[in-house]
C-alpha cells in the first residue's frame, strides 16, 4: 500500500516515534516479511513499540491481512497493552492516509483493514480460542481452570483420594524434591505434585514411561495422585494451562488445524526467554506454516530477565534460537540487539551494566557477544505531542530559580562557600519518542525552567540500611511519607559503599584485631591494587579495553560531585506525589512468615499509623486463610450452610490445619455477627443467618425453602455485610480468588457447587460435605493462594510491595528493593535467599525429569542455575526503576557481624557478591 520510507515517515512525525536514529529499532522494524528474527531486547529499550511498528509494517507495507498475524504475549495485560496500541497507532496511520491517498483501490484496501482481527494474546489464551472456533462437530468446549484452582483439584482428586496425603513415603519424596526432610502440609505437597506434572508436560516426558522408571515407593504414589487428577480432569472435560498447550500441540500435529494454519503469514512472540519445549513446539509449528506461505517467526525477549525456570521455563531455547530455528525449521534467523535504554537514569543503567557482567562465571549462561545496555535517556527535551514527561536534570549554581520538575534533587556541599548544586529530575512516569511504556500512568503535567541544559547529573544510586527490620520500616516509612505529601526531603550522605572501602575496613579489621588472617589480609591487598579495573570483565575473565565504556568514568560523574556529609534533597512532585509512585521490590512480600513480623508487615504498619495514613497495596502479603476478612466470610458461608459444623464434624480424616481454621473461621464469625455491623434493613446478618440455619425463608414469598441453592449466590448476598470485599482493593482480591474458586471447583464436583436440601437430609449432607471437601478445606489449608493474574492492574493511590517476579514488565520513578532485611546473620535457611549454597527445588526437578526429556541433561550444574536466577531476578528489580534507586536491607548485610571474636560476612548476590565468594560490590551507593 506505501513504501516503508513512507511507513517511516509517518511513524517519526505523526506517531512522533523517532526510529529513524535507533538503527537497531529500525532494522527489527523494516525486515522483510520473510525475514525471521532474534530480538534481544534490554530492559527499556522500547520493544512493546517495536513490536507494533512491525505489526503495522507488514499490514501497510507489506499487504498482509490482520488476521494473518500472530502476537503472543506473557501476561494477559501485555496483550491489551499491545492490542491497544496496534489499533490507537493503527488508527492514526489509517487517518492520516485517508486524507492523502486518492488512488480507490488503495482507499478499499484501507476500508477492510480491521485491527481487532490479529490474533493477540497468550499462548494459553490463542490456543484456547483457536480451539474453540475449530472443535469438532458435536464436541463441547472444554472448561479451562485457572493455576489456583486446579490446586485445589489436586489436593481433593490427588491428596485426599485414597488419603494420599498422609503417606510417609510420599511426604518423604516431596521433601527430598523441596529441599527438605518431608513435606506435611497438603497445599504444599500439592504444589510440588503440580509442578512435577507441569515439567512432565511443558519437557516433553511420557508420564508411564517415567513411572515405569522410578523405583521409590514414593515416586509411585505422586505419579498416581498426578494421574488420578489428569483423570479427573479429563473425565469432565476439563484443562489446565498445560493440558490446554498440550491438547492444541495435538491438534495442530494432527492436521485438524490445516485450514487455520493456512491463512498464518506471522509469527510473533514477546518474553520468549520464558518459554519451555512444549511452547518452542507449538510456536515452531506455527511458523512452518506461516514460512511456507511466504512469512516468518520473529522472537522478542531477553535472557537476563528469564525468571520463570521454576514455572517449567527453558532459558536454553531462548539463548539457542537461532541454532534451533535453523534445526527445526530449516531457516536463517537475523539477530537484532535492541539496546538503548530509554527509561533509567545513567546511574541505574551503569549498576545494571556492572552488576550482571561482575560474575564471570554466569556469563556463559547469557546470549553470546550480548552488549552493554546503553543509556539513551533525553533528560532536557519534553516532545510536546507526548502525553508524559521526561526526566530533567539541571545543575543551577548560586541561582534562585525555581524548577516545576518532578524529583527534585538537590545535592549541598558541605563546605564554607554558598555553592548550592540542584540536580533537578522529574520522578514521572517519561517516555520519549523511542520509549516503550510498559507501564502507563496519568501524570501532572510539569513545567520545565533549564537554564543550564547541558549540565546532566542524576540521582545517584542510593542506599538504607538499619539496625533491624522495626527501625528499618520506621525510617522507610517516613521518607516515603514526606515524599507523598509533596515535602523535599533532605538526607545527609552517611556513607559512600563501593569495593574500595569495604576492603579498606576489612583490611584494618583484619590487620589490627585478627593476626590469624594476615593471609587473608595480603589477599585483599593484593586484589586492592586492581580494583579500580575489575568493573567490566569478558567470558574469559579479562578486562574489557579501553574502547568500551568505562563504568568508573560513568560513576564518577556522580561520585566526583559527593561526599560523605553532603546532602541529597529528594522530592516527589511539585503539586504532590503519589504513592503510586513508589514499588518496593522484595524476594517474597510476605509479611508474616511461620508467626514472624517481616519487613513488609512493619512497613505497612508504621504508613498506616501516620495521622493521614498511606494505603499498602499487598494483596500477597498474608496467606488467604488468614486474613481477618477472609475468615469472615468464609466462617459466615459455613455457617449459613453446616450450622453448628454438623456434617463437618462428621468427616472423617480432616487434615489438622483445615479443622484449625475452619473453626476458627465460625467463631470469628459468630462474633462478627454480634457486631451487627450495616445494613440492618431491609434485614440484619444476624437475621439472615439465622434463616439459613433453619431453613426458613427470610422472603416469606414464596414461604418455602429451596430445593437447591448455590453457593456463589449465597457468596453474593454475604458481601453485603462484608465493607472489605465491596471497597477496599486488596478485599476484591480476595473475593475474586475465594468466588473463582468457588465457580471453578463446581466444574469438577458432582453437586457443581449447589448445596441441596431434602426431608431425610441425605443429598444435603452429600453436597455440604463436598463443598467442604473441594473448596472449604482447600481454602483452609492454605491451597489456595493469590495468583499473579489477579494483581496485573494495579491501584493509584497506594504504595506498592510486590515480589520481584511481579514487577516483571512495569516501571516506577522510584524502585525500593530490599536487598538484605531478613540476613541478620550468615545462615543457611537464608542461603537461597541470597547465595545458594546448592541447587533450588527446580534444579532439583529438572535432574530428576530432564533425562527423560528430548532437552536432555542441561549444561550449567545445579547450583549455578540457582545463581544464575538470582542475578536475573536483581537485574530484573534493579532495571525496574526509572529516576531513583534505593537498596534497602540491615547493617549486617553491608558490614557482617563479629561472632566468637571473628568477623563473620553474609554473601549476597544483590549485593555485588560472586559465586566464589569474592566480593566486587558496586561503585557507588550513597547510604542515607
Amino acid at each position: 500500500m506505501i513504501t516503508y520510507s513512507q511507513f517511516e515517515n509517518i511513524v517519526v512525525n505523526k506517531l512522533n516515534r523517532d526510529i529513524s536514529t535507533n538503527k537497531d529499532q529500525n532494522k527489527a522494524i523494516s525486515s522483510n516479511v520473510d525475514q525471521s528474527l532474534f530480538i534481544v531486547a534490554g530492559p527499556g529499550s522500547g520493544k512493546t513499540t517495536v513490536m507494533v511498528l512491525k505489526i503495522l509494517k507488514f499490514i501497510f507495507v507489506d499487504d498482509i491481512n490482520p488476521n494473518e498475524i500472530i502476537a503472543t504475549t506473557f501476561t494477559r495485560k501485555a496483550a491489551n497493552e499491545l492490542n491497544s496500541r496496534i489499533l490507537g497507532w493503527g488508527d492514526e496511520i489509517k487517518k492520516y492516509l485517508y486524507k492523502r491517498i486518492t488512488d480507490e483501490k488503495k482507499i478499499k484496501k484501507l476500508d477492510i483493514i480491521d485491527f481487532n482481527q490479529i490474533i493477540t494474546g497468550t499462548i494459553d489464551s490463542i490456543a484456547e480460542e483457536i480451539l474453540r472456533i475449530h472443535r469438532d462437530p458435536g464436541t463441547n468446549l472444554p472448561v479451562v481452570i485457572e493455576d489456583f484452582v486446579a490446586n485445589s483439584a489436586m489436593i481433593s482428586s490427588g491428596l485426599f483420594e485414597k488419603d494420599r496425603y498422609l503417606n510417609k513415603d510420599l511426604k518423604e519424596y516431596l521433601g527430598k524434591l523441596n529441599g527438605v526432610e518431608e513435606v506435611k502440609n497438603p497445599s504444599i505437597m500439592s504444589n510440588i505434585l503440580l509442578d512435577i506434572k507441569n515439567r512432565l508436560y511443558y519437557d516433553q516426558v511420557d508420564i508411564k514411561e517415567f513411572l515405569n522408571n522410578e523405583n521409590s515407593p514414593g515416586a509411585k504414589i505422586a505419579l498416581n495422585a498426578i494421574l488420578n487428577y489428569l483423570s479427573e480432569l479429563k473425565s469432565r472435560n476439563i484443562l489446565d494451562f498445560s493440558m490446554l498447550e498440550s491438547k492444541f500441540l495435538k491438534r495442530l500435529v494432527s492436521g485438524k488445524l490445516n485450514h487455520f494454519l493456512k491463512g498464518i503469514h506471522v509469527i510473533l512472540v514477546d518474553e520468549y526467554q520464558d518459554t519451555n519445549l512444549l511452547q518452542e513446539k507449538i510456536y515452531f509449528k506455527l511458523a512452518k506454516s506461516a514460512i511456507a506461505n511466504g512469512g516468518n517467526i520473529t522472537v522478542v525477549g531477553d535472557d537476563d530477565q528469564s525468571l520463570y525456570r521454576f514455572r517449567g521455563a527453558t532459558v536454553d531455547l531462548f539463548t539457542n534460537f537461532i541454532e534451533r530455528a535453523y534445526e527445526n525449521l530449516g531457516i536463517d534467523v537475523e539477530e537484532v540487539n535492541l539496546s538503548a535504554n530509554y527509561r533509567s537514569t545513567e546511574d541505574i543503567v551503569n549498576l545494571c551494566n556492572h552488576f550482571v557482567e561482575l560474575d564471570s562465571d554466569f556469563q556463559p549462561a547469557r546470549v553470546k557477544e550480548k552488549p552493554k545496555i546503553e543509556f539513551s535517556r533525553i533528560n532536557n527535551t519534553i516532545d510536546k505531542n507526548n502525553t508524559n514527561n521526561n526526566v530533567n536534570s539541571n545543575t543551577n549554581s548560586n541561582t534562585n530559580n525555581n524548577t516545576n520538575n518532578n524529583v527534585n534533587s538537590n545535592i549541598n556541599n558541605n563546605t564554607n562557600n554558598n555553592t548550592n548544586n540542584n540536580i533537578n529530575n522529574n520522578i514521572n512516569n517519561n517516555i520519549n519518542n523511542n520509549y516503550d511504556v510498559e507501564k502507563n500512568k496519568n501524570s501532572t503535567e510539569t513545567y520545565l525552567k533549564n537554564k543550564n541544559p547541558n549540565e546532566n547529573q542524576s540521582i545517584p544510586v542510593l542506599g538504607l540500611f538499619r539496625q533491624n527490620p522495626e527501625i528499618l520500616a520506621k525510617d522507610l516509612s517516613i521518607l516515603i511519607k514526606d515524599l507523598v505529601n509533596g515535602k523535599t526531603v533532605k538526607k545527609k550522605v552517611k556513607k559512600i559503599l563501593s569495593s574500595n572501602n569495604y576492603y579498606n575496613n576489612k583490611n584494618n579489621y583484619y590487620n589490627n584485631e585478627n593476626k590469624e588472617y594476615t593471609d587473608k589480609y595480603k589477599q585483599y591487598n593484593e586484589y586492592k591494587q586492581y580494583t579500580d579495573k575489575y568493573k567490566q570483565y569478558n567470558d574469559n575473565d579479562k578486562y574489557y579495553n579501553n574502547k568500551d565504556r568505562n563504568l568508573t568514568n560513568n560513576y564518577n560523574k556522580t561520585s566526583n560531585s559527593l561526599s560523605e556529609g553532603d546532602f541529597i534533597s529528594l522530592k516527589l512532585s511539585e503539586f504532590g506525589g503519589s504513592p503510586s509512585d513508589i514499588a518496593i521490590l522484595t524476594y517474597s512480600p510476605k509479611e508474616i512468615s511461620y508467626g514472624n513480623q517481616l519487613f513488609p508487615y512493619y512497613l505497612r504498619k508504621n504508613l498506616l499509623n501516620f495521622k493521614n495514613p498511606i494505603e499498602v497495596f499487598n494483596p500477597r502479603g498474608q496467606d488467604l486463610q488468614t486474613i481477618e476478612e477472609v475468615a469472615i466470610f468464609c466462617g459466615l458461608i459455613l455457617e449459613c450452610i453446616d450450622p453448628e459444623a454438623k456434617f463437618q464434624n462428621s468427616i472423617k480424616r480432616i487434615p489438622g490445619l483445615a479443622k484449625r481454621n475452619m473453626n476458627k473461621w465460625r467463631r470469628i464469625a459468630n462474633e462478627y455477627i454480634k457486631t451487627n455491623p450495616e445494613p440492618v434493613q431491609p434485614i440484619s446478618l444476624e437475621d439472615f443467618v439465622n434463616c439459613w440455619r433453619t431453613r426458613t425463608p427470610y422472603a416469606h414469598n414464596p414461604n418455602i425453602w429451596p430445593e437447591s441453592a448455590s453457593l456463589i449466590e449465597l457468596a453474593y448476598k454475604i458481601i453485603t455485610w462484608i465493607e472489605e470485599f465491596q471497597n477496599d482493593v486488596e478485599g476484591l482480591v480476595y473475593l475474586e480468588a475465594i468466588t473463582k474458586t468457588i465457580t471453578q471447583t463446581g466444574f469438577f464436583n458432582e453437586y457443581s457447587a449447589q448445596i441441596f436440601f431434602d426431608d431425610k437430609h441425605i443429598e444435603e449432607e452429600k453436597s455440604v460435605v463436598e463443598a467442604i471437601w473441594n473448596i472449604f478445606i482447600p481454602l483452609a489449608s492454605g491451597g489456595i493462594s493469590i495468583d499473579e493474574k489477579l494483581l496485573e492492574t494495579l491501584p493509584d493511590n497506594r504504595v506498592n510491595i510486590m515480589s520481584i517476579h511481579q514487577s516483571k514488565g512495569l516501571e516506577f520513578p522510584l524502585i525500593i528493593v530490599d536487598v538484605g532485611s531478613r540476613f541478620k546473620k550468615n545462615q543457611v535457611k537464608t542461603s537461597s535467599l541470597r547465595f545458594p549454597k546448592k541447587g533450588d527445588k527446580s534444579s532439583n526437578l529438572e535432574d530428576k525429569i530432564r533425562p527423560f526429556s528430548p532437552l536432555g541433561v542441561g549444561d550449567r550444574n545445579p547450583k549455578d542455575r540457582a545463581f544464575d536466577d538470582l542475578t536475573r531476578l536483581y537485574f530484573v528489580a534493579f532495571s525496574r526503576a526509572k529516576d531513583v534507586l534505593l537498596l534497602v536491607g540491615l547493617n549486617s548485610s553491608i558490614d557482617g557481624y563479629i561472632a566468637n571474636e571473628k568477623q563473620i560476612n553474609i554473601p549476597n548476590v544483590a549485593l555485588g557478591w560472586k559465586r566464589d565468594e569474592q566480593f566486587v560490590g558496586f561503585d557507588q551507593i550513597y547510604l542515607i
